[in-house]
Order: C-alpha cells, then sequence, then structure tokens
C-alpha cells in the first residue's frame, strides 16, 4: 500500500522510510538494513526518489478555497508541488508588481533556519511562489528587503509566498 501514500509522504517533506517489507524501486532506493533477531524479514530503511527540499519555487499556482477539492487535488497521483501551488486564496502582486506566471523554469531558493522561529530565504529566478514545507500559522510573518508581504497557506498547511521575480 506505499504506492497509495508515496504522494502525501512526499509533499509532507519526508525523505526516508522504515519498513520490514520490501518497497517499490521505481518510488524509493534501499539505503540499507538491520537483522532483528526476534522479527524474521529485516527492517530496511529507504530513501525517496526526488525528495522535494525544505523551500522550492513553483512557478504556476491556483486557488482552491474548497478544503474537500484541495484534498482532492492533492491526492492525486498527477499533482506536481514543484509545478503547480495550491492556495486557499489569491496572492498580493509583491510590491514592484510581477510579470503574469508562466511555466518556465521555476528559480531557486536556499532555505535557512536560524532559530527555532526564524527562516532566512533568498530566491533567485522568475516570478511565482516560495513554497516552504513548513508548518503555516496565521501569526507566522515575512518580510522581502524590510517590508511586510502577505504569507499564504500552500497545499492546504505549508507556507508560501508571492516573489516578483529577481533576486529576493
Amino acid at each position: 500500500r506505499y504506492r497509495e501514500h508515496h504522494a502525501r509522504l512526499r509533499l509532507a517533506n519526508v525523505r526516508f522510510v522504515l519498513s520490514f517489507r520490501p518497497l517499490p524501486d521505481d518510488l524509493v532506493r534501499l539505503r540499507g538494513e538491520a537483522r532483528i533477531p526476534e522479527v524474521e524479514e529485516p527492517l530496511r530503511l529507504f530513501e525517496l526518489r526526488e525528495p522535494l527540499p525544505r523551500a522550492f519555487m513553483a512557478p504556476l499556482h491556483e486557488v482552491v478555497p474548497d478544503r474537500e477539492e484541495l484534498r482532492r487535488r492533492l491526492s492525486s497521483v498527477d499533482f506536481d508541488p514543484r509545478g503547480l501551488v495550491l492556495l486557499e486564496e489569491p496572492p498580493e502582486a509583491p510590491p514592484g508588481g510581477s510579470p503574469p506566471p508562466s511555466a518556465e523554469r521555476p528559480g531557486e531558493v536556499r532555505y535557512e533556519l536560524l532559530d527555532a522561529h526564524t527562516v532566512r530565504l533568498e530566491a533567485r529566478g522568475p516570478s511565482g511562489i516560495v513554497v516552504v514545507l513548513d508548518e503555516h500559522h496565521r501569526d507566522w510573518k515575512a518580510y522581502s528587503k524590510g517590508e511586510s508581504r502577505p504569507l499564504l497557506r500552500a497545499d492546504g498547511r505549508y507556507r508560501a509566498v508571492a516573489t516578483k521575480g529577481g533576486s529576493e
């Protein structure tokens, strides 16, 4: 049943999975195993193929305010979180305007955890939505070059900020 949950695990930023049973080679790679005397099967450590980074740029977004529709879309095997982010409300245009989003190659995002309450992101590339696979909370704040920016809820549970492109 692993295949049914793979997309959800990937979206949850899971990188490693332990299992007593073999898992699909096209989704994970075996990294090691340990024998446990009381258990017939070894405990296996698998690494997801193509795990998502903690923060990335999604070039396209859609607004999906209905929670049931959001869950359905997120659980689809066709959903690619790196190409499309699902938002609960439309993003405001970042200061300085923003060209219309496109499916061009997304930019790069560097994630740095400064302390338990502060994350620094550096985004470079075209306009889009920076997605951070950290839990969203309405009291979190986002700033770019000293100016407050709206923090969005991405894919039902994560943080996101619209970017005009370039270097922020």
